[in-house]
């Protein structure tokens, strides 16, 4: 089934819990604030990446 044009695939959502893996001393508020400080650096981060595998992808099936 396709999907209809402007619709997102592969989307990725961080939440406190995620960032508290890292940090388990941080309170949960504490993680939801620096996830709500960081939200856009962590979206470019994310945007840059997933053209790079984008890329790397479609690169790697046109040489098949």
């Amino acid at each position: 089934m396709s999907k209809f044009y402007g619709e997102g695939y592969a989307e990725v959502k961080w939440r406190a819990e995620d960032v508290k893996t890292i940090k388990p001393n941080w309170s949960i508020s504490k993680c939801e604030e620096w996830l709500s400080d960081y939200e856009n650096k962590i979206q470019d981060r994310i945007t840059e990446q997933g053209w790079e595998v984008l890329e790397e992808f479609l690169m790697r099936k046109s040489r098949k």
